[in-house]
């Protein structure tokens, strides 16, 4: 009786603990893939870095064993930067960050 009490205390902590699986696609407005964004695990509460990873040729990325509490950041040169809350079969679309440059003064 002890040892079924214990492993279901071991089960359900992991269980709380442990997300498993972030993945999904990274597109943009036209819906076509975006190759090697930059993906960042962090902490919800401080934005500390956890881990990282970059979506692959067609925009895809994984990332296993995510704990509970957590965020994405998701960057790429020419997109504004989102932040979203990780779970499994995401599809995340960039906008477009315009930027403009100022005079140039010689």
């Amino acid at each position: 009786m002890r040892k079924i009490f214990l492993f279901l205390f071991v089960s359900l902590s992991s269980l709380l603990h442990s997300q498993n699986q972030v993945n999904g696609i990274i597109v943009d407005a036209n819906q076509d893939p975006i190759a090697f964004a930059s993906i960042s695990l962090l902490q919800e509460a401080d934005s500390t870095f956890v881990c990282g990873t970059n979506s692959d040729e067609n925009g895809r990325f994984l990332i296993n064993d995510v704990p509970i509490g957590k965020l994405l950041r998701i960057s790429y040169v020419g997109y504004m930067t989102q932040y979203v809350h990780p779970s499994a079969d995401m599809r995340i679309e960039m906008k477009s960050e315009t930027l403009t440059v100022g005079d140039v003064i010689s």
